[in-house]
């Protein structure tokens, strides 16, 4: 049978049509460019996410009261939840032994076992807390026993939200005692039915504990079930197979490769054309198109997916996509530290309002040129933030009395230094150029351990970066020198938007 042939020419250029490899062509090719564009929206849903986790893990932490207000309270709503997912929370109440839930079927490191969600009785009522995983007997014959500590606990972690409802066997009943066994915690419908059983309300929602918690079982919590350099990976496959589809079928179709290599007349049977006789022949050149390409492209993606899912390719670096800040993990606590300010006087964090601080340590007794261009440099951003300027403080954070700590100028006078100042301490050349940024000094320890990144291992010898810190006093970002100032507006924009009054 004599496939038909539609001849097209744009001055040299000549494509042969043949109805069965164009048709495929021209359904496969926008599909799998959908394809690559519908995995870069999930990229971008996952560094958002992502972004928000980091956010408002910095945010003050959430105390049970603060839960049931915003979740079961009277004016909570539909979208409350949302509203307070990945928010750090710090709750009190009792453990009792029996007094949890297993949600059955979870795999950790290969090995089956179960989730243990224990019910902590707090003054308002019951917080669902997931604590952990515990191995279980593949055989199910038996139960595990967490051994839940009875009494009084403070527990810590993260509010969780899922993004979508569970994949369930089949329907699921709400437990009639306890301890029970669940295919999946739905904070919801668990919530409500608990309440009856248990005499009290139960929060609509699920706090998974903190790893360095004492009561923490073994977690894995992950912040989204594949990250966003997976699914640029994914995109990027995508979009090369699009792009192998094009060359091939331009390859067949037409006579660019014989221009492109000098022949403005193709030979038959020769690369770029097939002739009249092959295209109305048997078809088998589409036939080998129409399965190997396919095949090439399986093979691939197959080979991509390899390489991203090690870690032996980091799509997103290689496209100049990267974090200007590395978060501080876990964060560390300002509060309970004691400084004393530029007066000499004892200062707690706490004696200020809360807003979100840029620190810049300074060790020893020197501030050199590196230094100065430090405090310089978080300047320009604070100018930088328009109208959210008095939402964020400036501190000096050192370990020298900042009155005997001389100031360093470089053999260039730099953009900034202020106008009459020759020398002098770092009291000064903040009073004169640096108007309203605080100076604290902190204890030699304690000024270690919160700046620990910067310090050499066999000395506490500065070695840069500066910091940022969240409204409550907690430590939770570390810039390095050399950024352009205006890449960390971004980040400082983005906290500050999703931060509330903060």
């Amino acid at each position: 049978m004599t496939a038909r042939i539609y001849k097209l020419s744009w001055g040299p250029v000549q494509l042969l049509l043949e109805w069965r490899l164009a048709l495929f062509t021209a359904v496969l090719f926008p599909c799998l460019l959908a394809l690559g564009f519908w995995q870069l929206d999930r990229a971008g849903e996952k560094r958002d996410l992502a972004a928000r986790h980091a956010a408002r893990s910095a945010m003050v932490a959430l105390s049970d009261a603060d839960l049931f207000q915003a979740l079961a309270g009277p004016d909570a709503t539909g979208r409350a939840a949302s509203a307070v997912a990945d928010r750090r929370v710090l709750v009190a109440g009792t453990l009792a032994p029996d007094r949890y839930v297993l949600i059955d079927n979870r795999i950790m490191e290969g090995r089956f076992g179960y989730e243990v969600v224990a019910l902590v009785a707090a003054a308002e009522g019951y917080i669902p807390v997931n604590i952990g995983w515990i191995a279980g007997d593949p055989a199910r014959r038996s139960l595990p026993d967490p051994e839940l500590e009875a009494g009084y606990h403070s527990v810590s972690g993260h509010l969780y939200v899922p993004q979508k409802a569970p994949f369930l066997l089949a329907e699921q009943q709400v437990p009639e005692a306890l301890p029970a066994v669940v295919q999946a915690y739905e904070a919801a419908a668990m919530g409500s039915g608990l309440s009856g059983l248990l005499g009290a309300g139960v929060l609509p929602a699920v706090v998974r504990i903190a790893p360095e918690d004492s009561l923490a079982l073994r977690t894995n919590w992950t912040t989204v079930n594949q990250s966003p350099e997976k699914h640029t990976g994914y995109a990027v496959q995508w979009f090369a197979m699009a792009a192998v589809l094009l060359l091939a079928f331009l390859l067949r179709s037409s006579n660019v490769w014989p221009l492109l290599v000098g022949r403005r007349h193709p030979q038959p049977g020769g690369i770029g054309m097939a002739p009249q006789a092959a295209v109305t022949g048997s078809g088998r050149g589409t036939l080998l198109l129409s399965g190997g390409i396919p095949l090439a492209m399986i093979l691939g993606a197959s080979l991509l997916w390899y390489l991203v899912a090690r870690g032996d390719m980091d799509l997103v670096a290689a496209l100049g996509t990267a974090n200007n800040g590395d978060l501080v993990t876990p964060p560390r606590g300002l509060q309970h530290l004691g400084f004393v300010d530029d007066n000499g006087i004892a200062f707690r964090w706490g004696d200020v309002e809360p807003r979100w601080t840029l620190i810049v340590p300074a060790a020893g007794d020197a501030c050199d040129a590196a230094c100065e261009r430090r405090i310089w440099f978080t300047r320009q951003i604070h100018v930088a933030l328009g109208k959210d300027f008095n939402r964020v403080r400036r501190v000096v954070i050192t370990d020298y009395p900042a009155a005997e700590m001389a100031v360093e100028r470089g053999p260039v006078d730099p953009e900034g230094w202020p106008a009459g100042f020759d020398s002098g301490s770092v009291l000064e050349y903040l009073a004169l150029g640096h108007s309203g940024v605080l100076a604290l000094q902190a204890q030699k320890q304690d000024f270690a351990n919160l700046f620990n990144e910067s310090a050499l291992e066999d000395s506490v010898e500065w070695q840069g970066g500066w910091y940022l810190a969240d409204p409550a006093g907690w430590i939770m970002m570390r810039y390095e020198d050399g950024l352009d100032y205006k890449a960390v507006i971004s980040d400082l924009k983005f906290l500050l938007k999703n931060s509330g009054g903060g």
